[in-house]
């Protein structure tokens, strides 16, 4: 199945989710989106580059937590951003703008179980 299609099915249950994108963290680079609303390119490029500052954060892979950074939320207002990886493969993301109505733990579930199956086996 397209990732375009798969980023829709991620998309689609979550109401409050308005803008799913699959980022290439390593490359800043937009592999797919689906969003509510149109978009321009470049603030969706935006996105990707937030999720490699947050995700990739040197400060944090130098010992200050236990383990690696999988999931960041950034709340703004009533605007949430979410930015998962998978530990098989932390140079892609899935960034997600929602409302703060977003089930987090549903949507990051579902998020990492999306990228566990891009990733493949093993």
């Amino acid at each position: 199945m397209k990732i375009a299609a798969r980023l829709e099915q991620l998309r689609n249950p979550f109401r409050a989710c308005r803008t799913v994108i699959l980022a290439d963290l390593s490359a800043a680079l937009v592999l797919g989106t689906n969003s509510a609303n149109t978009f321009p390119q470049e603030q969706l490029d935006r996105l990707g580059v937030i999720a490699g500052r947050l995700l990739n954060n040197p400060a944090l892979a130098s010992g200050l937590v236990s383990s690696p950074i999988n999931t960041v939320l950034v709340m703004d207002g009533d605007t949430m951003q979410i930015f998962v990886t998978h530990s098989a493969d932390s140079d892609v993301a899935i960034c997600c703008t929602s409302s703060l109505a977003l089930d987090t733990l549903e949507f990051t579930a579902a998020a990492q179980a999306l990228l566990a199956e891009i990733n493949g086996p093993g």
